[in-house]
């Protein structure tokens, strides 16, 4: 009877045994998840796409390769809209239900920082490859943030020098309310005054503003060389080309590169010119062919910035750095070989330094 008893009591240890195995096997062979919080939609879709596509070679690559210890990596991605509500939803979305420990994204994480908070909170890693990470961390910095995107902070300070250098000496400036722009205003401002520009009128329009015609007619009226202008809202920035043609035509245009997603759309050609913009210079590189051959056109946008963040963490993932706190600390220590700026290391605030800037005219 005792024999009985013990060898049901070793059968029962057996089962768990197996049983525990089983389960960690399973999870074991589970893909190892990567969320994505991309602009699909709205004013910023063509980031969001170039970003998703951009993330998703690098994993596909990587899956190639054997994945990470046996184990495949998932893109989770969700659609933020371009919208600051749903950023968030997005974002808690891939946070409470898919569990990720990081994301690539929010796009525009800049205009939508609504998630910043929420990543310090939970320790997630929310490494965006297209916001200015001046703008992002304000005053009020989040360690679990970081940006592959190129320092918008020199990006304004060149328009500024460049429009010095052309002889642009009473600049307008005309942006939406939007962190963003609040900071590439900020620093051209800066710059400006430091090479004896002059910001004749200042003019920051609320987001559900979209008659500017009076505004438009003060301009006029006082004949700055050029309009520095910017908006993140799709009606706000249809609203602005129309009314200009109308009242005052022939004004120079000056933005950023966020205006090659128009010059192609024939409801928008008419309006652009004279108009002259600042972006990012991107050198051909084998990076650009495996995009074309994969997607069947050239990145644009952040596409290469987002392939380098998924990258990095990959590279996180292979050294069994898989929780938020280990990513983060992963990602503020090493440096890194990417194909936007060659090797790199984040600074004290989780950006990037490095890339250079052209100025392109639009005909």
């Amino acid at each position: 009877m005792i024999m009985s008893r013990f060898s049901s009591l070793t059968a029962v240890g057996f089962f768990f045994f197996l049983t525990a195995c089983a389960q960690q096997v399973t999870e074991d062979q589970e893909p190892i998840k990567i969320g994505g919080a991309f602009a699909l939609s709205d004013f910023g879709a063509e980031w969001g796409e170039a970003e998703l596509n951009g993330a998703t070679l690098a994993i596909e690559e990587q899956n190639a390769r054997g994945g990470i210890r046996g184990r495949k990596v998932e893109l989770v991605a969700e659609d933020t809209a371009t919208n600051a509500l749903k950023t968030v939803t997005a974002t808690r979305k891939l946070i409470d239900i898919d569990q990720v420990e990081v994301m690539v994204g929010p796009t525009w994480f800049d205009s939508f920082a609504g998630p910043a908070p929420i990543a310090d909170q939970e320790e997630v890693v929310m490494l965006t490859p297209s916001a200015a990470i001046t703008a992002v961390q304000g005053d009020n910095p989040h360690p679990y943030v970081f940006s592959t995107w190129f320092r918008s902070d020199e990006e304004s300070r060149e328009i500024a020098r460049y429009l010095a250098k052309i002889g642009q000496k009473r600049i307008a400036f005309f942006f939406g309310l939007d962190p963003f722009w609040d900071d590439v205003s900020a620093k051209a401002r800066e710059e400006a005054q430091k090479l004896g520009v002059e910001i004749v009128k200042d003019i920051t329009v609320q987001g559900n503003d979209s008659d500017f015609r009076t505004m438009l007619t003060q301009l006029k009226k006082i004949e700055p060389d050029v309009i520095l202008f910017g908006f993140n809202n799709k009606k706000q920035f249809a609203a602005f080309l129309k009314q200009r043609a109308e009242i005052y035509p022939n004004s120079p245009l000056f933005t950023t590169e966020y205006i090659e997603e128009f010059l192609d759309n024939p409801d928008y050609a008419p309006l652009l010119a004279p108009m002259w913009y600042i972006a990012p210079k991107v050198e051909e590189s084998a990076f650009t062919k495996k995009y074309r051959d994969r997607f069947g056109k050239d990145p644009v946008f952040s596409a290469s910035n987002s392939y380098d963040a998924t990258n990095m963490i990959l590279e996180a993932f292979k050294l069994g750095k898989t929780t938020g706190p280990a990513i983060r600390e992963f990602l503020a220590e090493n440096m890194f070989e990417t194909v936007t700026f060659g090797k790199l290391k984040f600074d004290e605030i989780g950006g990037v330094k490095g890339g250079a800037f052209i100025i392109k005219e639009v005909k």
